[in-house]
């Protein structure tokens, strides 16, 4: 049987306010905005909230503690398919409507970089093609990602 939104809704509450009160969640720095973007991403995806775990993202870390946030995501293995793990960015936790982006190899340098902002469940459905979305290079988090190598033609570095 599944719970009813208002037991589902106070079961969030409750898991926000023990993560948030956690230093050692996530980023001690910030464990509510981390806690809040566990939670967005298993709804999103529709998994349980223990298949997503959220670290610091030092490589491409700002100027404010925890931001951005790396997120994996682990989807149980069914009988058609086998276990898989999705790597997303989340640019700025402060902000609700701010999109993850999920890492994929770079075409040219094999590194993981934000190629896709994932809104809704369908914007990850081209992403299992691996092909690379059109407006690739119009993608700013894509072109400036600090993962890129040196020497990789749409890193930071480039010409």
């Amino acid at each position: 049987m599944t719970p009813s939104i208002t037991a589902r809704a106070q079961a969030a509450l409750d898991y926000l306010e023990t993560a948030s009160t956690d230093p050692a969640f996530a980023h001690p720095a910030r464990p509510e905005d981390a806690a809040t973007a566990q939670l967005r991403l298993a709804h999103l995806l529709g998994i349980p909230l223990t298949n997503v775990t959220v670290t610091a993202d030092l490589l491409r870390r700002r100027h404010q503690s925890g931001e951005p946030l790396l997120l994996t995501a682990t989807d149980p293995a069914d009988g058609e398919n086998p276990q898989e793990t999705y790597h997303f960015i989340l640019s700025t936790p402060l902000l609700d409507h701010d999109p993850f982006h999920l890492l994929e190899p770079c075409p040219e340098c094999d590194q993981p970089v934000p190629v896709r902002a994932i809104t809704r469940l369908t914007d990850l459905a081209p992403a299992l093609t691996r092909d690379l979305p059109d407006d690739v290079l119009d993608n700013l988090q894509f072109l400036f990602d600090p993962a890129h190598r040196d020497t990789c033609d749409f890193g930071p570095a480039r010409d």
